[in-house]
């Protein structure tokens, strides 16, 4: 008499390394002169541990699978996240070099503007300045100012031959006596001619000849100190 253990109509059961069919193992288990009622409970039970075993085998492959699979995915996920991040600190950094770089342009850039305002405004002052200090000079030494100077250029002229001094025409008259008194420290000078000139500001004078020209007047001061004033510039480390 056979056990009422449950049998598969159809399809196929995996047992070790090789597949047989339902039908046939039926078929060899219904064969009363193969099987007995002993060998057909222990057949089937081998076929039922077989089967148990052979679906740990593959649950658990499919487990160690699914596990290789949710390393590689955390693995891969690690890279793009690790790459994003780099991507983003580079930007960061791009960003903060590009802004750090237009603040220190800015910066340089407002620092020659303000030494360029503050070098307008000292030429100003020292020209008022020195307008101030030789107006007060004129009104007190107007003859002893333009003797210094006439001095002064003929110490710089190279020739003292055919001389011409340019003058405001109210210091011509001054500039007579002047040259009376010079003749006795510069003897070679024999020939000269004072012309007034109404360009010329009070207290100034051009000496010249056909050899040469000095000029000693305000404007002419005024001219060399803004070329000196001009030509400062700023420290780079200042």
């Amino acid at each position: 008499m056979s056990k009422s253990f449950s049998k598969p109509d159809s399809g196929k059961v995996i047992v070790g390394l090789q597949t047989r069919f339902l039908a046939e193992l039926e078929a060899r288990a219904t064969d009363r002169s193969y099987l007995t009622p002993e060998t057909e409970d222990k057949f089937w039970e081998r076929v039922k541990a077989r089967a148990q075993e052979k679906a740990r085998e593959i649950i658990a492959r499919a487990m160690q699978e699914a596990q290789g699979i949710r390393e590689q995915a955390r693995e891969e996920g690690l890279k793009q996240g690790q790459a994003q991040a780099a991507r983003e600190i580079e930007k960061v950094k791009q960003k903060l070099t590009d802004d750090f770089a237009r603040v220190i342009s800015q910066i340089e850039q407002e620092k020659c503007n303000i030494w360029q305002r503050f070098r307008q405004d000292l030429v100003l002052l020292t020209r008022a300045a020195v307008e101030k200090v030789l107006g007060l000079e004129l009104e007190k030494n107007k003859e002893k100012v333009l003797e210094n100077l006439l001095d002064q250029a003929l110490e710089l002229i190279e020739s003292k031959e055919e001389l011409v001094i340019r003058v405001n025409p109210d210091d011509t008259e001054l500039l007579q006596g002047i040259m009376d008194k010079l003749r006795a420290k510069h003897p070679q000078l024999s020939l000269w001619q004072v012309k007034p000139d109404p360009q010329i500001t009070q207290g100034g004078l051009v000496l010249e000849n056909g050899k040469g020209m000095v000029d000693n007047t305000i404007e002419g001061r005024y001219a060399a100190v803004k070329k000196i004033l001009d030509e400062l510039s700023l420290d780079e480390d200042s």
